[in-house]
């Protein structure tokens, strides 16, 4: 007989509780700082101690050279910006001198984001410039980058001096090639370098015109706008524009579907002057919809707006940061969604840091981390901060950045820091796939080919269908920077193969895949049809169109 010793108490009292509960005991994951095994060694910001070098930093994640791993861009204010290559064993190394072919002598970069301007398969990089004269867009050709902002149309008014901040990539008129948007948080009045500016598609892939005016989403007076996304807000098909904006109230353009926008905050209910900086977009209480959390400045407090389509009610928000428990965040710059501990439930990462005259309250400002508490009707989130980041980075955060760098199966994050001789911090997940997953990677054909606007629902059993996780491929951003375009779906302590995966390409055409296993990365290539005759095309196009400008109900009607 075994000795009763404390562990085999421990482990009769375990067995004990799964066959009462049916449940496994998890490990709580820990986010822990692994910087300096890394290989990521640089400094942003070497001597600027002013509120210029204060509100600069960025990051974007995506795997530049096609290798099936993640690599990572960080901006710097008074150097180059650096691009790590993953080794695909956990660490980064430095090879910007390598792949840009041009002098890499760009400065005062600030954010950052990967698009596929011209769909020929690899990821081109734009980067915004703080307080310089032109913006930056460095075209891939076979893994070798050469400067073209200029030439392509995508500098935005090169020689003028400009305070440009986030950028984002989205297909807005559905032509199958990514559009481009850029904000400006204006330190001076003068000309606004807020754009939207359309790619030409087949007439010239990967060349850019403004269209800003004749689109409808001209900023009137001084732009203090900081973080963009395209996205589909209302499930109409065609993606919106939502900006998260400093002093002024945040905005939402409405896609009409004809290459313009409709102005509609007010509609939308988004009311008030904040200083929103950080943006994150994802389902908070997996209804279906996207909802949206906008990270202010601490004497503001954040916002938590509860997407209502739903509910019936298309284009319009609910506001439920004070029951929420994230209400404030510090001085919030970088925010984002994740599942740090794959449950099903998506959590909060914000970092922050400031300098008020006079006030050191928000000078050692940490990062903060909220678990969501898994309720639909009551979205609740707790602060693990202190349990789960592993130490707390207290630095002047910026950016921030998810991704599964060591594609271990769950989120890791990347903190940029922008004090003056400060050193961003990566923290890797170290337990967070205890619990299953599913990764979802998208390749458009008749679309744009990052597929960027299509969503992707999940649900895990179909005698079930109210339970389902959705995500939007998108292209940053979330302030500065750019999470991985993979979808990643945590599933709890689920051991059968996931029922059913859709996917809705940005082009309206809806692909299915059941019986999915569990703790796999899958990529859907959208499916380009058999060639038919003339009746049984249209007929297929009508309905494509109809599909497309229907607003999107649950499930069932997706």
């Amino acid at each position: 007989m075994r000795p009763f010793t404390f562990p085999v108490l421990v482990a009769i009292v375990l067995k004990l509780f799964v066959l009462v509960t049916g449940s496994v005991l998890v490990a709580a994951p820990v986010l822990r700082d692994v910087t300096k095994t890394s290989g990521i060694d640089h400094v942003h910001n070497q001597s600027d101690p002013t509120l210029l070098g204060l509100m600069s930093g960025g990051a974007a994640a995506g795997d530049f050279d096609g290798d099936g791993w993640v690599d990572l861009y960080v901006t710097r204010i008074d150097a180059p910006g650096v691009l790590y290559r993953n080794n695909q064993d956990g660490t980064f190394v430095d090879v910007t001198s390598a792949v840009f072919a041009d002098p890499h002598s760009g400065r005062r970069m600030n954010g950052a984001v990967w698009g596929d301007i011209d769909n020929d398969g690899d990821l081109d990089l734009y980067v915004t410039a703080w307080m310089g004269n032109s913006n930056y867009l460095y075209v891939n050709d076979e893994g070798t980058f050469r400067e073209r902002g200029v030439e392509r149309g995508a500098a935005v008014s090169p020689g003028t001096i400009r305070s440009a901040v986030s950028a984002t990539f989205g297909d807005y008129d559905g032509d199958g090639f990514v559009d481009l948007y850029t904000t400006e948080w204006q330190v001076a009045s003068g000309e606004n370098h807020s754009r939207l500016l359309r790619n030409l598609g087949t007439a010239a892939p990967g060349y850019f015109e403004d269209v800003t005016i004749a689109a409808g989403v001209a900023i009137q007076g001084r732009s203090y706008t900081f973080a963009p996304r395209f996205t589909d807000l209302d499930q109409d098909g065609w993606v919106d524009l939502a900006i998260a904006a400093d002093f002024t109230r945040s905005e939402v353009y409405w896609n009409n579907g004809d290459g313009t926008f409709r102005q509609g905050a007010d509609q939308a209910g988004i009311t008030g002057d904040r200083s929103a900086m950080g943006f994150a977009l994802g389902d908070v209480d997996r209804d279906g919809d996207l909802d949206w959390f906008l990270g202010n400045a601490d004497i503001d407090g954040n916002n938590l707006l509860i997407n209502q389509l739903a509910e019936g009610t298309p284009r319009t928000f609910v506001e439920r940061v004070e029951s929420s428990g994230i209400q404030e965040t510090g001085w919030t710059w970088g925010a984002t969604f994740l599942d740090f501990d794959n449950d099903g439930w998506l959590d909060v990462a914000a970092t922050n840091g400031y300098v008020l005259p006079g006030d050191d309250t928000y000078v050692t400002d940490p990062v903060y981390l909220f678990r969501g508490d898994g309720q639909r009707d009551t979205v609740r989130f707790s602060d693990v901060s202190d349990a789960v980041l592993l130490p707390r980075d207290n630095q002047f955060g910026s950016g921030i950045v998810v991704f599964d760098y060591d594609r271990d199966g769950d989120q890791d994050l990347f903190v940029v820091n922008g004090g003056a001789g400060q050193r961003s911090v990566l923290y890797r997940n170290d337990g967070g796939n205890e619990q299953a997953h599913l990764r979802v990677h998208a390749v458009g054909t008749i679309s744009n080919r990052q597929a960027l606007g299509a969503k992707i629902t999940v649900v895990p059993d179909l005698e079930n269908p109210s339970e389902r996780w959705v995500w939007e491929v998108n292209a940053g951003s979330n302030f500065l920077g750019q999470n991985e375009a993979t979808a990643h779906f945590g599933l709890g302590n689920r051991t059968d193969d996931v029922d059913l995966v859709q996917i809705r390409w940005p082009n309206g055409n809806v692909e299915r895949r059941f019986h999915v296993p569990i703790n796999s990365e899958v990529t859907l290539v959208q499916h380009v049809p058999e060639p038919c005759n003339i009746l049984v095309c249209l007929v297929a196009f009508v309905l494509a169109q109809r599909a497309r400008k229907r607003v999107t109900a649950p499930m069932a009607e997706n």
